[in-house]
């Protein structure tokens, strides 16, 4: 009786230790993934600047060609 009291203990301790691994790897596994997410948000907030950016610049390529287009005919 009391080696197998002793063997469930150590099976209780055991159960417990694996118990703490996993929860310490969920943990782990949680911060991965809100790293991971917060690097996707990132990168879809620099696509975003990026695009504006893009934007911004033909808009200046625009404007640049109407005024060129402007002098042009004052010119002439």
């Amino acid at each position: 009786v009391v080696e197998l009291q002793r063997i469930t203990a150590q099976q209780k301790s055991e159960n417990f230790n694996e118990i703490q691994k996993k929860e310490a790897l969920l943990k782990k596994l949680s911060e991965i993934q809100k790293l991971s997410i917060m690097k996707e948000k990132s990168l879809m907030d620099l696509q975003v600047t990026s695009a504006r950016q893009q934007t911004e610049i033909y808009n200046l390529q625009k404007e640049t060609e109407s005024q060129r287009i402007y002098y042009e005919e004052i010119i002439r």
